[in-house]
C-alpha cells in the first residue's frame, strides 16, 4: 500500500498548503473580501493571492472564482 500512503501525504501537504494560503488572505484587509464576496459572474479570476511574479513562485498555488452550480448557486 505505499501508493495509498504517498496520495495521503500529498493530500496532506495541499490541504497544509489550501490552509496556510486561507489564512494569509484572512489576515490582510482586502484578503476577507476577496475570498468571501468574490465576484460568481467572473469565473476564472483569480481570487488570491494577487497575480505577480513573486507571489506565483511564493506560493505554487492559487484560487481563481468558478463557475455558478445549477443545483447550488451560493458554492
Amino acid at each position: 500500500m505505499p501508493c495509498s500512503i504517498g496520495l495521503q501525504l500529498n493530500v496532506n501537504a495541499l490541504k497544509r498548503k489550501v490552509r496556510s494560503l486561507v489564512d494569509s488572505a484572512m489576515k490582510t484587509a482586502s484578503g476577507p473580501k476577496r475570498l468571501l464576496n468574490f465576484d460568481p459572474s467572473t469565473p476564472g479570476r483569480r481570487v488570491w493571492p494577487a497575480d505577480n511574479p513573486r507571489k506565483n513562485a511564493e506560493w505554487e498555488i492559487r484560487l481563481d472564482a468558478g463557475e455558478r452550480k445549477k443545483d447550488n448557486p451560493d458554492l
